[in-house]
């Protein structure tokens, strides 16, 4: 958390005496992490309020391209912000976390479910089993926080989350596996950029 309230700082922020506010959209993975670098970055700015829209990364995308008010972007995956800096919304960007991808249950319950081979999108795809896997009761969440929701009330058997997502609530999950690198095509990268004007080419 402290880690990333340096980036905060050193992301465009105002200085510390003018009394901003700092809008900052963060992927869903991200909310528990930044509520702690919130405390950290205010405590040393304390003339600046950090507001978060936290949602899927693509959500966050959509609403940049829409002109929503975004002066930080920290997204759970390269390609909105590759996507975003090729339209020219990111003034400068940089890769800052690497997340793993998880499978979890609801804790102390029972299932079948052991590993990956019978349960995320990407991984399935890989493993060649995603028509095996769809072919079941799948609910698709808006995102992460949804699916660990889900999950912890009991509503889902089991889900794909984040690592980190998991480890908030390991009082109401349990991870049954741990995606490795070699069942995804790239590491779970987590990009931080400054958004910028298009119009005007300023920072927001």
């Amino acid at each position: 958390a402290v880690g990333t309230a340096a980036v905060l700082s050193s992301c465009g922020t105002a200085p510390a005496d003018t009394a901003e506010e700092g809008n900052v959209f963060i992927a869903a993975s991200l909310k528990n992490v930044m509520e702690e670098a919130e405390k950290v970055f205010e405590s040393e700015n304390p003339g600046i309020n950090i507001i978060y829209n936290a949602d899927s990364s693509g959500t966050l995308q959509k609403q940049i391209e829409e002109g929503a008010d975004c002066d930080i972007f920290f997204s759970a995956a390269k390609q909105q912000m590759d996507e975003l800096s090729a339209q020219g919304y990111i003034e400068e960007e940089r890769d800052l976390l690497e997340n793993k991808l998880v499978l979890i249950k609801t804790k102390g319950a029972q299932t079948e479910v052991t590993g990956f081979e019978m349960y995320a999108r990407k991984v399935f795809e890989k493993l060649g089993n995603l028509d095996s896997v769809m072919s079941g009761t799948v609910n698709e969440c808006v995102n992460v926080t949804a699916v660990l929701s889900a999950v912890s009330e009991g509503a889902n058997e089991i889900g794909a989350v984040y690592k980190t997502d998991a480890a908030s609530s390991d009082d109401k999950v349990d991870i049954i596996a741990e995606a490795t690198d070699d069942m995804l095509d790239e590491p779970v990268i987590y990009p931080v950029g400054l958004v910028k004007n298009k119009i005007t080419g300023e920072e927001v």
